[in-house]
């Protein structure tokens, strides 16, 4: 069975050390991405960047956590993008 991790959206009142963006990092420990990460390896970010009037597209905010995230384990990100249904 497979594991799930779950970081608390819901929070009482506005704090930005609590926000779901902030929180990715320490998401990504916790699943362990950078115990896979070779120093100098070209990384892949597969995403969908979105459709003209979509608005189910990851948000900028969380891209650049990530992209951060990954650079900070000395490798080297790229974003890749994936195609949609009517192509």
């Amino acid at each position: 069975m497979s594991e799930v991790y779950f970081i608390k959206a819901q929070r009482p009142r506005y704090n930005k050390s609590e926000s779901l963006v902030i929180k990715l990092p320490e998401l990504l420990d916790k699943v362990g991405l950078g115990n896979i990460l070779s120093k100098d390896a070209l990384v892949a970010i597969k995403i969908h960047f979105g459709v003209v009037g979509g608005y189910r597209s990851i948000r900028p905010q969380f891209i650049k956590q990530l992209v951060d995230y990954i650079k900070n384990k000395e490798t080297h990100p790229f974003l890749v993008d994936t195609w949609g249904l009517k192509h």
